[in-house]
């Protein structure tokens, strides 16, 4: 349901897959601020990183949300045991990490007006 928060922020071992519908994922920063980084699309992971490492970050569902929690042990154990499974979480993982400096320079370089034209335009 849109407003609906699908992952707190000190919730660990909260990831799962995006069938359908619009999610947007919230980094905290240590002076209190929050920051929208990224609107995951349909079919693509959601709260991976909160698998292996505590990250500050929380997803709100934008538009209504048709998605598949998993299981963080049973991930991490099929990462262990195949390593062609693993070798496709390192590269979700590649994605977001290719992601930061895009993300550096939204927040960094860009006005505020121009940082609003991003995600009005992310969200159409």
């Amino acid at each position: 349901m849109p407003g609906e928060l699908l992952v707190a922020e000190e919730e660990v071992d909260r990831a799962g897959v995006l069938i359908e519908g619009l999610l947007r994922t919230v980094v905290s920063l240590p002076d209190g601020r929050a920051a929208t980084i990224h609107y995951p699309s349909p079919v693509n992971f959601f709260g991976l990183p909160t698998i292996f490492v505590p990250v500050p970050l929380s997803v709100h569902v934008v538009r209504t949300a048709t998605v598949v929690e998993l299981d963080a042990e049973e991930l991490r154990r099929s990462a262990r045991e195949s390593p062609e499974f693993s070798v496709f979480v390192s590269r979700q993982l590649a994605a977001a990490v290719r992601r930061v400096p895009s993300i550096i320079e939204e927040f960094a370089f860009r006005t505020v007006s121009q940082r609003l034209a991003s995600h009005l335009i992310s969200l159409s």
